[in-house]
């Protein structure tokens, strides 16, 4: 074909491919170049002349010839396809030496006699440029995506994610396949999935337009994060089909918002109630309209304030702001007991605050008004009146966890502010009442003088002119009008004996122009004696010069006189106290003696002037009495009723313990306001002990009298029927004719007879020795070393019934008591539940110990087959009594544990049920 067109068909041929923008180069079936057109030339560099008859790889690359041997031969058995693709990439050699990246389209021509190749060859430099470049930017997209901080995610048509970018997995914390295929709605807030149901609706009918929203997303942790970003249908874009959504997170900026919001919120509510308290001149008012701007401004749902009434001991609604209707009020005339904000707020001066009233506090009254009003937070402010809790702010809202440090601060400083105008609305009302006051003491003062015998006086230092009042003039017996008098003439009414005393005060009082005061007699010109209280001050000028006195004259004749017959009953008084037998005292509050008889300092070893001033606690034998006695008094003062003591024990100095009778009167120390006790012994020792005695005396008389009937039972029966059988036997044996069979079984029979007669003797001996060993030494008795001895003693038998024993001795574990008595009961009561165990189920034994105020208790249970009480109650604890037929025994277990108990100076009691066990409860006194 090279060497020129042979005939018209094949110059028609050439026309054409020269004619044609792209390299042709025809091949033979075995690949060598035939014809080439000028595009081909150009592209290679080559003259078709020097590659006709060439193999094709001659266009080709040296190292792609190396590499892709196969690759290449391969080619021309599948003419009419295209490579040099993404599939099998071609490079091409120019004659210059340069590579490109070529693209080869094969299509077979069939002729005559043979078939040629057409191969289109394509420059693929630019194409392979534009897919890297493609690839970079791909690359660049990726990781913008990835590394985006946003979420970016595609949601089919139902809403479920189909792609997600990795900002999802690290901002919410799930994994690819926890998010993956799963529907987009259950990452929110289930409050939010409305508004989310509503958005894609609304953007499936707008495509292509963004959709805001700002939602709340779950977290894997289970807290939400809040989110913003825009929907964006572009389910009609055949290269997405997806509602595209990208979001992030403004948590942050979320609750800085809400922040500053809230500042707005709580700065407003404070400067409404400065401006409330500024512009009200009353506090009702400023309850009333507190109430109202928590509520309008402070956004709380109710706001409340309780006054308080000290007197009554309640608190009542002063101002509300929230309810729906005043009914609703959750404190009218409440005692302040049961309102547990207000116990907390008088008791730690502080504020109560609840953020969860739901589960963090004990609602009691309040829960119907709290569900009422879905009330979620509470916080409980004291409002101040002089220094004392006056009323308290109730402020609630229906948020979980909604006062925060800041809120908090703020509500402090608000309640501050409250009590600060309540504090100046007090004043000034005391001020208007002191003007009044004022005026009407004034009025009362000339009064008061003449019903008081009080008289005043001035003096003029300068003529040396004492001027008296009318009610002074009548102490000294002057006429009313004769008020105007001389230094000289004052002194001639002191007593004789008490004139250098007087001209002393004075003198030393001119000295140094000090204030001063005396008592002094006076003696009236009718000869009558007067005893008077003076008391007188300096006047000082603007320069500070002395320029005259003023002063008062009490007269205290008759106080005199009254206060010299109360000494004297007080001193008779004091002799008849001291002369009873019953002990008197008088304590303060704090537990000093102000008063004692010599009977009851005697019980501290003292004297009553040694005993007055010091605290009981300083010097009573046993501290423990006297906290006890100390608390007492208290409640009596507090109560301020008359109080009885039957009996208290009370340890004297010598260690002597007495019983005392006493009556508690509270009072008020004269001329004080100190509150204080007055106690009235009765010793009533030796009553008790009589009837200690006699109590123990009864008791002992009633106890041998259930011994000696029971004795006379064993006697009666136990003892009866061996010797019966004794007497009978030996009667037998006297009758002639017996053989040596009959000798032989006689006895046998005498012999047993014999032994259960001496079983019984020793029973009855050995319940005799028990009654006795209460005189053994005692020592200290661990309860659980005792179960560990009996579990090792009887290890064998707990295996093969599989008992199980659980003790609890956490509250004591210790007591002083006869060992083998103790170990003895523990035994009986334990082997008894094992042996009266329930056929099929586990024995279970539970043993524990309390401790009582003057007791210890010791309880042993069990799942045992139990007893019927209502049959045989009367019966168990009797000798030789059992209430099962199987098993061995004589019946002396429970007798033997009552025995014990009782010896020990402790009782024993019994409840049970047939099939399902029995307790036993003992208890012994704790000086046992």
């Amino acid at each position: 074909m090279t060497q020129g067109p042979s005939n018209h068909t094949e110059i028609n041929f050439q026309l054409i491919v020269e004619a044609l923008p792209d390299a042709i180069i025809v091949l033979s079936n075995t690949g060598q170049i035939k014809y080439i057109n000028k595009q081909t030339e150009k592209l290679f560099g080559c003259n078709r002349d020097a590659v006709a008859g060439a193999n094709i790889e001659a266009l080709l690359s040296r190292s792609y010839q190396d590499s892709n041997t196969e690759s290449i031969q391969s080619l021309f058995l599948n003419p009419n396809s295209t490579v040099g693709g993404e599939g099998i990439p071609l490079v091409g050699s120019r004659t210059d030496g340069t590579e490109f990246p070529i693209e080869i389209g094969l299509n077979a021509i069939k002729t005559e006699d043979s078939t040629l190749i057409v191969a289109t060859v394509t420059d693929a430099t630019h194409q392979k440029q534009l897919e890297g470049n493609i690839k970079i930017m791909e690359k660049r997209f990726t990781a913008l995506i990835e590394n985006n901080y946003d979420i970016v995610a595609l949601l089919d048509e139902k809403g479920s994610v189909t792609y997600h970018s990795p900002s999802a997995e690290r901002l919410l914390g799930y994994g690819y396949d926890e998010i993956h295929g799963k529907p987009a709605i259950s990452f929110f807030h289930p409050d939010d999935v409305p508004d989310i149901i509503a958005r894609l609706e609304q953007a499936r009918q707008n495509p292509g337009l963004p959709m805001f929203r700002r939602n709340r997303m779950k977290h894997k942790d289970g807290h939400y994060i809040w989110t913003e970003g825009n929907t964006t249908n572009l389910l009609e874009d055949e290269n997405v089909r997806a509602f595209v959504g990208n979001f992030r997170d403004i948590s942050e900026r979320k609750i800085a918002d809400e922040k500053l919001m809230k500042a707005n919120r709580l700065y407003a509510f404070i400067s409404e109630i400065n401006q409330c308290i500024v512009h009200d001149a009353d506090e009702q008012t400023i309850f009333d309209k507190a109430c109202r701007i928590a509520t309008d401004i402070g956004k709380f749902t109710v706001a409340m304030v309780g006054r308080l009434d000290y007197d009554l001991k309640e608190i009542n609604a002063a101002a509300q702001s929230g309810l729906y209707q005043n009914e609703d009020i959750p404190f009218s005339k409440i005692p302040i007991t049961r309102v547990q904000s207000t116990i907390h707020i008088l008791n730690t001066n502080t504020y109560f605050l609840c953020n969860d009233l739901e589960r963090d506090y004990e609602m009691g009254i309040w829960r119907t008004f709290a569900d009422k009003y879905q009330l979620k937070s509470s916080m409980v402010l004291p409002l101040y009146k002089s220094g004392k809790i006056y009323a308290t702010f109730n402020l609630y809202s229906s948020e979980k966890n909604f006062f925060d440090h800041e809120e908090i601060a703020l509500l402090l400083e608000a309640a501050e502010d409250i009590s600060f105008a309540l504090d100046l609305f007090e004043k000034e009302k005391v001020k208007t009442e002191m003007e009044a006051l004022v005026l009407h003491n004034e009025h009362r003062l000339n009064q008061a003088q003449a019903v008081a015998h009080l008289g005043s006086w001035e003096m003029n230092l300068a003529d040396g002119k004492i001027i008296l009042t009318e009610e002074a003039c009548r102490i000294y017996g002057l006429d009313v009008n004769d008020k105007v008098h001389s230094f000289e003439s004052y002194l001639s009414f002191i007593h004789p004996d008490d004139v250098a005393f007087v001209l002393g005060l004075v003198q030393q009082a001119r000295e140094n122009f000090a204030n001063f005061s005396f008592r002094h007699r006076i003696v009236r010109r009718n000869g009558e004696v007067r005893y008077i209280f003076s008391q007188a001050e300096y006047e000082f000028s603007d320069t500070g010069q002395a320029v005259g006195m003023y002063g008062v004259e009490h007269d205290e004749t008759e106080i005199k006189e009254a206060q010299n017959a109360l000494e004297q009953s007080e001193a008779n008084l004091r002799m008849i106290m001291d002369l009873i037998p019953q002990s008197i005292f008088a304590k303060d509050y704090a537990g000093k003696f102000v008063y004692a008889n010599k009977s009851f300092a005697a019980l501290y070893g003292l004297t009553p002037e040694q005993l007055i001033n010091k605290n009981i606690l300083d010097i009573i034998p046993i501290r423990e009495e006297g906290l006890e006695f100390l608390k007492t008094d208290q409640r009596v003062i507090q109560s301020g009723t008359t109080t009885v003591v039957p009996e208290l024990p009370f340890t004297d100095y010598e260690g002597k313990v007495h019983h005392l009778h006493t009556v508690k009167v509270p009072f008020t120390v004269a001329g004080t306001n100190q509150k204080a006790i007055l106690g009235v012994l009765f010793n009533v020792t030796e009553q008790k002990q009589r009837d200690e005695e006699r109590t123990k005396i009864i008791a002992d008389i009633v106890q041998r009298n259930k011994d000696l009937e029971q004795f006379s039972y064993i006697v009666s029966h136990n003892l009866r029927a061996p010797v019966a059988n004794i007497i009978g036997i030996a009667d037998v044996m006297e009758l002639p004719g017996l053989t040596d069979e009959d000798k032989k079984y006689l006895f046998t029979n005498l012999f047993t007879s014999v032994k259960k007669l001496d079983d019984v003797i020793m029973d009855l001996n050995y319940i005799l020795q028990l009654k006795e060993g209460v005189h053994l030494q005692k020592e200290p008795v661990n309860f659980s070393g005792l179960i560990d001895d009996i579990e090792l003693s009887i290890l064998h038998v707990m295996r093969i019934e599989h008992v199980e024993i659980k003790s609890d001795f956490s509250e004591i574990d210790e007591m002083i008591t006869l060992k083998s008595y103790l170990y003895s009961i523990f035994y009986n009561l334990i082997t008894n539940s094992i042996k009266y165990r329930q056929t099929g189920l586990q024995p279970v034994i539970e043993i524990a110990s309390r401790k009582h105020v003057g007791s210890i208790e010791l309880i042993f249970r069990d799942n045992g087959l139990g007893i019927d009480l209502e049959k045989k109650g009367d019966q168990i604890f009797g000798l030789y009594k059992r209430f099962h037929s199987f098993g061995e025994g004589k019946g002396m277990g429970l007798f033997m544990v009552k025995t014990q108990v009782e010896t020990l100076g402790g009782t024993i009691s019994i409840t049970s049920e047939v099939n399902k066990g029995t307790e036993f409860r003992i208890n012994f006194p704790v000086n046992n």
